[in-house]
């Protein structure tokens, strides 16, 4: 069955990792012959131009975190009368309400996609969790760690879980040209860049701690930083504090993180936690080398001393130390390099990804 009418729901306010999985599920979908709408944050400007560049329909809806911000999806069910609403959930709460609005809505059935491991939340929270994805028929984790957090913390039933791991355009990176202008200033030897959200989740400030120790191993380095969000301004500022000055670039957002990569000796991703981060996957599939934190997905698509070396989170001495070794032994970072772009291919294709999915939704 190629056509059918799907209903997605990510109404996050960033333009992050799961808004551009739902982007591309909505894209491919819709261009195989589904009739397909999305449900976004009316102030996610970045997000919706995107989808309507894709050629997706668009409604702002606001997030249903209560029942009485429900009713505008309800009302988008009803007159749209999918086969599946799709709701992507970039924490654990996120849209609480939603499924529960779509069926009120008559929706045919709903799959969940859960984005992230997130265990900071009480008691109170977690009993609504259990309360509340037994409105959905089907739940997908992102990651083997969200599965198993989804089970352990939250207690989600483990027989309702499907563990769909994310895909990018993996040929869109390979053979990218570098970024111009250089966005490293002259003099620098080794180009190192990170992008992400500027939050805490993403542990910048752990990078920087580390990018001290990493300029007095290697004077001529010079860190990228590329993203935005509400800690920028705190980053900056300690950037400046640790003295790193013009070594510490924040250049914001960028339309495109292929000729970036392609520009970097060394891509790092410090995070606190996550679920499955595209830009790990990014940097994998444009051959580039990968020093990252040991957390929840990022482990599992890149495996220390395989494909990138890791370290534990919040420990700005052990990851500068995988920095340097990395981009002083060049030979043994473009062997990891090359494993990372060979085992991306074959596990997190765009393709791949839409394929189970089409599987989900018995297509």
């Amino acid at each position: 069955m190629r056509g059918g009418r799907i209903l997605y729901v990510d109404t996050g306010k960033a333009f992050g990792g799961a808004e551009r999985v739902t982007l591309s599920l909505a894209g491919a979908f819709s261009a195989s012959g589904a009739d397909v709408l999305c449900v976004v944050d009316p102030g996610a400007a970045s997000f919706r131009n995107s989808l309507l560049d894709a050629g997706v329909r668009v409604s702002a809806v606001a997030e249903a975190s209560s029942r009485s911000l429900a009713a505008p999806l309800e009302e988008e069910v009803r007159r749209f009368r999918p086969d599946w609403v799709h709701i992507h959930r970039t924490w654990p709460l996120s849209d609480r309400h939603a499924a529960a609005a779509a069926k009120r809505g008559g929706a045919g059935r709903i799959i969940a996609t859960e984005h992230v491991r997130s265990e900071g939340c009480g008691l109170r929270d977690r009993l609504a969790k259990r309360l509340l994805v037994r409105h959905d028929d089907r739940i997908v984790a992102v990651s083997d760690a969200v599965r198993r957090s989804l089970i352990r913390y939250w207690r989600v039933p483990a027989k309702r879980i499907t563990v769909i791991p994310n895909g990018i355009d993996t040929a869109r990176f390979r053979g990218a040209l570098p970024l111009e202008p250089d966005p490293f200033p002259p003099g620098t030897t080794h180009r190192i860049g990170s992008i992400g959200r500027l939050e805490r989740q993403k542990g910048f400030d752990v990078l920087l701690e580390a990018m001290t120790r990493i300029r007095a191993a290697l004077p001529g380095a010079v860190l990228v930083i590329a993203g935005e969000g509400s800690r920028r301004a705190d980053l900056e500022e300690r950037a400046a504090g640790l003295g790193l000055g013009g070594a510490a670039l924040f250049p914001g957002a960028i339309p495109d993180a292929a000729p970036f990569l392609a520009r970097l000796d060394l891509f790092v991703l410090p995070s606190r936690w996550e679920g499955l981060p595209l830009t790990i996957l990014e940097a994998m599939a444009a051959g580039t080398p990968i020093a990252a934190t040991a957390v929840d997905g990022t482990a599992e698509a890149a495996r220390d001393g395989r494909e990138a070396s890791l370290v534990p989170p919040e420990d700005p001495e052990r990851l500068a130390a995988a920095c340097v070794d990395a981009l002083r032994d060049r030979a043994g970072a473009l062997r990891r390099a090359e494993a990372a772009r060979i085992r991306v291919e074959e596990r997190h294709s765009l393709a791949g990804m839409v394929d189970r999915y089409r599987e989900a939704y018995g297509w």
